[in-house]
């Protein structure tokens, strides 16, 4: 983590009609379209789609925000989603920082975020699906404890990732 990351905070909050903007301005092409939300996105991306996200009740979707000096704080940095898939399990979907905020450790802070609000809401299993060629992500989930669990059923060509989390 850079010493930028340490000096401010990362919040989430609920991902609003007035985040879209920046959220499609994030996504440069279809493959990172793809990377970020697999199938279930089209290119291009567009409010409709974000409206029908934030309409799923399966779904809770935050956008990240940073907090500190105001040299590093900033709008939205980021964006990440809570699927509920039963009692006290979750999966983890649709992560992304924004370009201009890569290469920051934001990644891990908003990931570490999520998992801190999945614990807050008794959720004690937590997944993802991650593609094999997202060698950055993978490594980050690893670092962070999350297990491989081979091929997903769900999601043609990507890998299941999971974590337990103590309580």
């Amino acid at each position: 983590m850079t010493p930028e990351s340490d000096a401010v905070t990362l919040t989430l909050r609920p991902f609003r009609a007035d985040d879209d903007a920046a959220l499609i301005s994030w996504l440069a092409s279809p493959e990172e379209l793809y990377l970020f939300s697999g199938p279930r996105l089209t290119w291009p991306l567009d409010g409709a789609q974000l409206d029908e996200l934030r309409s799923d009740a399966t779904f809770t979707t935050f956008t990240a925000e940073l907090a500190g000096p105001a040299e590093l704080a900033g709008p939205a940095v980021g964006h990440i989603e809570l699927a509920s898939t039963g009692q006290g399990r979750a999966r983890i979907a649709r992560v992304l920082v924004a370009p201009q905020s890569r290469g920051r450790g934001l990644g891990e802070l908003l990931v570490r975020a999520v998992i801190a609000e999945a614990a807050s809401r008794g959720i004690h299993s937590l997944t993802l699906f991650v593609l094999p060629s997202n060698a950055p992500a993978i490594a980050l989930y690893e670092k962070l404890g999350f297990e491989h669990r081979g091929p997903s059923a769900e999601l043609q060509g990507a890998l299941l990732m999971g974590l337990e989390l103590p309580g």
